[in-house]
């Protein structure tokens, strides 16, 4: 995703899901991303929406290695 490049939370979400991966946000605002069946030693903290997204991917794409 680049600047300028808007997605719904939903649509970011699903794009996510779409490569094994789950995104929520919580109260204070920060982001968790996962694998869809991660524990939570896997899973990744972030108040940047750009760096989970980011993360997500990169975290996908370790795994299919």
């Amino acid at each position: 995703m680049s600047k300028g490049f808007h997605m719904s939370a939903e649509e970011v979400r699903a794009w996510l899901a779409q490569h094994g991966m789950t995104i929520r946000k919580n109260i204070e605002g920060e982001y968790r991303v996962n694998f869809k069946d991660g524990v939570e030693d896997t899973a990744y903290y972030t108040n940047d929406l750009q760096d989970a997204i980011s993360t997500a991917l990169a975290m996908a794409s370790e795994r299919k290695i």
